[in-house]
């Protein structure tokens, strides 16, 4: 996949960004719909792969005397990092992107005008291959809606391009540009757009990995192979092979991940003892789950990160009903739980039994082949395959059989 990238200068900050839709993006920045005063805008390619303009804008740093750079200057800076994005991905082909570069950027600087209350206009300047327009004016107001419903449609989620269609397909049918309301989506925050292979800063040691393997986004595991891509036109694009059964994971695959929500979890009222007594537990199973309710409750500083808690019982001994109080803690403040299983038959026994215990609560049950693969639900019962679709969604999440990890074969 290829898309636009461009720099921008808003209250003296440059920033990179990478665009599905540029005329978002000039809507956005130059038209005045930011709300913010845009000093300089350089479009810098109109067709870079994913994989490039995604480890370019993560690498992407002010450098001193930026503010006063020409086109020719920026042409420079990009034909040097984009060097030495080929020698770390083992790119060996010289980039015919690279090449083309020439001509196609064309500057745009903002000088602030009178009767403009504070915001920017805009004067275009004339770039070879011409300046994009701005989103057609009567479509905004519908491409804002859109954007907040796609967001929506996203939340907790993280999603390669054909899920992505194929959730907003079956979801929203009416949305008619889903790219465009994306763009706008990330722009607002409510959205990240980046390649699904991360590729590392510097070359890892031969012992630890393939020299300069990037790293998947959704898995985690290490991508080493390459091939020829036809979407992007780069000789060593690589993929994933480890989770290659959900969707292939590639260098220029476009990830779009829901901004993280806020978490519900902190000081809270304990389960009284007449509520556990309501799951029909013994004096063990509830001094288990009065002590895995306190770790809930504990108030929870945003620095320490995400905790976690150990529930470890032989088999037989009831720890599935020790879940149901940890469960309903988070349920009854509007918190979303996930619990997670290695292996399928054990979600289809475990959903009658969730389904019983809360009957008021929307329930999705995820496994391959499953109907219900795009509900949106306060808890969710899935395959720990299926989890890589998800991204910070949960406030609680519960792993059954822990002990089934690492999958077989699989030790990264």
């Amino acid at each position: 996949m290829r898309v636009a990238l461009y720099v921008c200068r808003v209250r003296d900050r440059w920033n990179m960004l990478l665009s599905l839709d540029l005329r978002v993006d000039v809507t956005w920045w130059l038209e005045g719909a930011s709300g913010q005063q845009v000093l300089s805008w350089l479009l810098l390619d109109e067709a870079l792969p994913l994989s490039q303009a995604s480890w370019l804008i993560e690498h992407f740093e002010p450098e001193r005397g930026m503010d006063q750079w020409n086109e020719g200057h920026w042409l420079a800076y990009m034909r040097r990092k984009v060097e030495a994005y080929d020698k770390l991905s083992g790119e060996q082909a010289a980039r015919k992107e690279v090449a083309g570069l020439a001509g196609k950027a064309g500057m745009i600087t903002a000088e602030r005008r009178a009767g403009t209350s504070g915001m920017a206009a805009a004067s275009r300047g004339a770039g070879v291959g011409g300046m994009p327009d701005a989103y057609p004016a009567e479509g905004w107001a519908q491409l804002e809606q859109g954007a907040a419903l796609l967001a929506e449609r996203f939340r907790g989620r993280q999603l390669l391009a054909a899920e992505a269609e194929a959730l907003l397909a079956d979801t929203v049918p009416q949305l008619a540009s889903w790219r465009a309301a994306a763009q706008l989506a990330r722009l607002h925050g409510r959205l990240s757009i980046t390649a699904a292979l991360d590729l590392p800063t510097r070359r890892r040691p031969a012992w630890l990995s393939a020299q300069g393997a990037p790293r998947c986004r959704r898995c985690g595991s290490v991508a080493r192979q390459r091939v020829p891509c036809a979407a992007c036109g780069q000789a060593a694009c690589a993929y994933c092979e480890a989770c290659l059964a959900l969707g292939r994971s590639r260098a220029c695959a476009l990830l779009l991940r829901s901004a993280a929500p806020s978490a519900v979890r902190g000081t809270a009222a304990l389960a009284t003892g007449g509520g556990l007594a309501r799951w029909g537990l013994s004096a063990a199973q509830s001094a288990a789950a009065s002590a895995a309710l306190a770790y809930l409750a504990r108030p929870t500083s945003t620095e320490d990160g995400p905790g976690r808690f150990l529930l470890w019982a032989v088999t037989g001994a009831g720890k599935t009903e020790m879940i149901f109080p940890l469960l309903q803690h988070t349920l009854e403040r509007g918190g979303r739980a996930l619990v997670a299983t290695p292996r399928r038959d054990v979600v289809l026994e475990l959903a009658p039994r969730l389904a019983k215990a809360f009957p008021d609560v929307a329930l999705a049950t995820l496994y391959g082949g499953s109907t219900e693969r795009w509900k949106d639900a306060q808890l969710t019962l899935a395959t720990t395959h299926q989890l890589m679709r998800f991204y910070q969604g949960f406030d609680l999440v519960i792993i059954d059989e822990l002990d089934a990890f690492p999958y077989n074969i699989n030790s990264k």
